[in-house]
């Protein structure tokens, strides 16, 4: 969902930020980001890869898609190891 949202355009202005806005819902909604110990992605993480995601080529959809897939099964936000 985030990946066509971002590389669709469906929105005059601002599909990186719904798409972020409507995945961080999504992960909401499913019980994904309950607490601090949940897998709430890195605000600066979560940039990055949608900049990434948007830029990228369309060929290289199933590899962004992993890497997305990554991001929530291993954080690894050194932040909260503190």
């Amino acid at each position: 969902m985030l990946y066509f949202l971002v590389k669709n355009h469906p929105f005059v202005d601002g599909n990186k930020r719904i798409g972020s806005a409507i995945f961080l819902y999504f992960l909401q909604k499913n019980k994904t980001l309950l607490n601090e110990a949940s897998v709430m992605p890195d605000q600066n993480v979560l940039v990055a890869v949608v900049v990434l995601m948007a830029a990228s080529d369309p060929s290289e959809k199933d590899s962004v898609i992993k890497l997305v897939l990554n991001l929530l099964t291993n954080p690894g936000n050194p932040d909260k190891s503190k």
